[in-house]
């Protein structure tokens, strides 16, 4: 409900918006000190004065820095933030650092003075003003009193970010937030409020909004998704950076002549609890969302990025405070309790992403069609990223079971994704390699979901779905089929690629084992469990051969980007092998998230699952404790739910059926984003072995920004006659 609130406000109020300032004109120098005062309370933040001046202590009388070589955009960006540490601490007490005032003028001006302008434009007009940023806001007014042609190269300086948002076709979503933000700095050191009006009216407003599904701007879109180079999934970086700007922008200007809407502050509400929130289990951000940024170190805890956000908008009177601060609390204490815990089932349909969350474990699976893009490789970042949308499926419990494992990965073994295992698969490509197929949806009620999609890519072709349920997710494949290219390599479907800490059991028909690490072994074809880490794998049809493996591996961050640093890591990796040659390949299998290894015995037997159908033309199953049936239509076809009566649709749909009040509701999504309606038979065979129709309707699917949404109806039939 919070979606639809926040969703509905701001769509109505954002996209459209124009608003008109009128009225008296403001006192202009109240205006700027107000705003001036604000921008230094934000920056403020403690600092290592010891090693702040450490490092200061190299300065020479030429403003460089000794044990710098300023050969790139590396030692200048130290320079920078080298005189910002030192302006913290000459903030903390302006009286008793005042020595270090000249020598950082100095610093400063010599940097000025170079006008060094980097060969990616994004350290000119981006990277660089953000480390000029803490600068200006602290020094601001002293350097007007004392250096006066300092004070207005550093405006000039931060000033041209808006020229340059203007005319670049990178100006939208976060890097549009991020140059309009440090314009409006440089506006505020020097006092124009021209150039303010500019900056919000067309730099701030068309980056703080929802973009539509038709623009290809990057941008926060009506579901929550944030795409940024294109399609591509980016809530925890890019996103990340716009509500970043964002938050600071509207917090400096609310009260002021400039104040920005407050749909904006509703809009970024929305995004931290329905996105952020949808995307994160304690600091970890689902590397689903991150995009390249899954080959640096810090990836493993990227939620910490919003802690500012959240504070930020704590102070902008949010309409679900105490929301906001379940969520704060979860992000910095890295752990989640009965407390602060989120629960939750969410479809992302724009970004083909959806987030399956318990008190006790987190689950998702993003998808690939021709609507998306798998994440980039850009920078020398992200070089493995190729499987990357592909159905990867990411399981937590603890917080920490993908922690600094990118540079270790088999990358062709991700969790979830069916894949040969071959040296010769093409690489990710600059701006995201797009998918191939038209079917790729996901769906969600409360606490319940599907997601299922077509795989079509470098000769490899077959159907995948996953639904999930309140104890776990069950997911399907079929109709696997490799190329001639892929004819001497396996084709391997990964049910986790994790941390391996303590002991991992199994079973087969006639016994059950454990082993620690390291070890290799080949479990078979037949049904069986496994657990680890309190994870349960229910395989029912492994389609080829169980492997399971646990060793410690060693890698590097630079062998996927371009940070150094060797890493170690014991890895337990569980996955399917079908063999070279695959053809119509397929699986069943399910995962189970916080539970004992008894537990998993358990469920084993009596998991509540029953598999109505895995075909190439339909994945389907119904839950027993609930009723609920799940469906994945791949194209037009039947299902028949018992032994009376069959649900027939006339084009491919997701569909989860559920009980209703005292009738059946059937909620569909249109995975291809092409039809406009779909029609519905329910029919009995209860009569004498004839067939007859129940009901039959016409559901319309949502169109424009909600396209591949969900959509529910009640049907006047018994819930219990399709058990």
């Amino acid at each position: 409900m919070v979606w639809m609130r926040f969703g509905c406000l701001v769509l109505m109020g954002v996209l459209a918006s124009s608003v008109c300032i009128a009225g008296e004109l403001p006192d202009w120098n109240d205006e700027f000190d107000r705003l001036q005062a604000r921008l230094v309370e934000d920056f403020k933040q403690n600092v290592d004065r010891d090693l702040a001046l450490a490092d200061f202590s190299t300065l020479q009388e030429n403003g460089t820095f000794r044990d710098l070589d300023y050969e790139d955009h590396g030692d200048f960006r130290i320079h920078l933030r080298r005189i910002a540490a030192v302006a913290q601490v000459f903030r903390a007490d302006p009286v008793a650092e005042g020595e270090l005032f000249a020598p950082m003028a100095h610093a400063l001006g010599w940097w000025l003075s170079e006008d060094y302008i980097d060969p990616n434009w994004w350290w000119t007009y981006i990277g660089f003003p953000a480390d000029l940023s803490p600068v200006a806001a602290l020094l601001g007014e002293k350097l007007l009193q004392e250096y006066p042609d300092i004070h207005r190269q550093l405006a000039t300086y931060l000033d041209r970010c808006y020229s340059y948002s203007q005319t670049t076709p990178r100006g939208g979503g976060a890097n549009l937030a991020d140059m309009s933000y440090f314009a409006m700095m440089g506006a505020v050191m020097s006092r124009n409020q021209r150039r303010m009006g500019q900056i919000v009216e067309r730099g701030l407003r068309p980056a703080i909004r929802w973009t539509r599904r038709n623009e290809s701007l990057d941008g926060w879109r009506v579901d929550g998704t944030m795409f940024a180079h294109g399609p591509q999934l980016y809530n925890g970086t890019y996103g990340r950076e716009l509500a970043h700007s964002a938050s600071r922008a509207i917090l400096a200007l609310h009260g002021s002549y400039w104040e920005l809407d407050r749909e904006m502050v509703d809009l970024l509400e929305g995004q931290m609890l329905v996105a952020v929130q949808a995307m994160t289990f304690g600091n970890w951000f689902d590397y689903n969302a991150v995009g390249r940024a899954v080959s640096r170190p810090m990836s493993a805890s990227l939620g910490i990025g919003f802690i500012d956000v959240l504070n930020r908008l704590l102070k902008m009177d949010p309409r679900e405070p105490e929301a906001l601060r379940a969520l704060l609390q979860r992000i910095e204490e890295d752990a989640v309790s009965p407390e602060n815990h989120y629960s939750g089932t969410r479809a992302f349909y724009v970004g083909e992403f959806i987030s399956h969350i318990r008190e006790n474990y987190y689950s998702s699976v993003r998808l690939i069609s021709e609507r998306t893009r798998r994440n980039e490789v850009l920078n020398h970042e992200g070089r493995r990223n190729r499987f990357f949308g592909d159905g990867v499926q990411f399981t937590l419990v603890h917080g920490d079971e993908y922690d600094e494992l990118p540079p270790v990965w088999n990358f062709a073994r991700l969790p979830g994704i069916t894949a040969p295992q071959t040296e010769n698969l093409h690489p990710a490509v600059g701006s995201g390699e797009p998918g191939r197929a038209g079917y790729a949806g996901v769906l969600s009620n409360v606490g319940q979901g599907i997601a299922a999609m077509r795989v079509d890519m470098d000769g490899l072709e077959g159907w995948k779905s996953w639904f999930l349920l309140e104890r776990g997710i069950v997911a399907l494949g079929s109709g696997f089929s490799a190329s001639a290219e892929f004819a001497n390599d396996s084709l391997n479907t990964t049910l986790n690629q994790t941390l391996a800490s303590g002991e991992i059991f199994w079973s087969n028909a006639t016994a059950t084992e454990t082993k620690e690490l390291p070890f290799q072994i080949l479990a078979g074809s037949a049904p069986q469990w496994v657990w680890h880490r309190d994870i349960g794998y229910l395989i029912w049809d492994a389609g080829g051969d169980l492997k399971i493996e646990a060793e410690r591996k060693t890698g590097d961050w630079a062998d996927i980007g371009i940070s150094q640093g060797e890493v170690e890591k014991d890895v337990f990796s569980l996955y399917l092998d079908h063999g070279k040659n695959a053809s119509d390949a397929g699986y069943a299998y399910m995962v189970l998230p916080a539970v004992t290894l008894d537990n998993t015995r358990v469920f084993f037997d009596r998991s509540g699952i029953e598999m109505l159908r895995r075909d190439n033309h339909v994945h389907a199953i119904r839950d027993s404790l609930s009723g609920q049936i799940m469906v994945a239509f791949l194209d037009a076809g039947k299902l028949a739910v018992n032994d009376s009566y069959t649900i027939e649709v006339d084009r491919a749909c997701l569909l989860l059926v559920e009980e209703g009040e005292g009738k059946t509701l059937f909620t569909f999504v249109d995975p291809t984003c092409k039809a406009f309606q779909v029609n519905l038979k329910i029919s009995s065979s209860a009569h004498h072995g004839s067939s007859d129709t129940v009901i039959a309707k016409r559901i319309d699917f949502p169109t424009g920004e909600y396209l591949g949404s969900s959509v529910s109806v009640a049907v006047d039939v018994p819930f219990w006659t399709l058990q």
